[in-house]
């Protein structure tokens, strides 16, 4: 199968503060989250209670390290090696409303033709967040919907670089 390349947009997020809120607010064409030069990317995206989040788990920063750095097994596998076999990195975007909390994995793929199972993804998430109930939707990009994303899109919290991703934007420290 031939992939076609797309043109190329950048997140085109222009931040303003909202001092009604406190979160950041963002502007953007409304047709266009997010596009990226690779072609291979697989989205995840939670859904979750803010405060039960904040209580039992504590921010989405410290999700991500236990789902892609602890040597939590399930399956027999370590999600370290789980996560490195199916992902080479990406971003992650984090919103919070009044009431949920968001986080919205954009991943590049170890291999087109090699997707995690969803029930993986599910049990590990599960198990990670020790049993706190959550949404998650998922897919190859351009296949999953986007309407909770258009939803929540004007709460951004926080943008994260994760996996070679982050090394390649990361400057080193003079």
């Amino acid at each position: 199968m031939k992939h076609e390349s797309k043109p190329h947009l950048y997140s085109p997020f222009l931040l303003e503060n909202d001092t009604s809120r406190n979160p950041l607010i963002i502007e953007q064409d409304s047709n266009v989250l997010y596009q990226t030069d690779h072609l291979y990317q697989y989205e995840i995206l939670l859904e979750i209670d803010l405060e039960k989040f904040l209580k039992i788990v504590g921010s989405s920063s410290k999700l991500y390290r236990m789902m892609s750095n602890s040597n939590q097994t399930t399956g027999y596998i370590q999600n370290r090696k789980w996560w490195s076999k199916y992902f080479i990195g990406g971003e992650y975007n984090t919103y919070q409303t009044d009431d949920k909390i968001y986080i919205h994995y954009k991943l590049e793929l170890t291999d087109k033709n090699k997707t995690p199972s969803d029930l993986q993804i599910k049990w590990r998430f599960a198990k990670a967040m020790r049993g706190l109930r959550f949404e998650v939707s998922l897919g190859i990009v351009g296949e999953m919907s986007n309407e909770k994303l258009h939803q929540v899109r004007n709460y951004l919290l926080e943008t994260r670089n994760i996996g070679s991703w982050y090394k390649k934007t990361s400057n080193p420290i003079d």
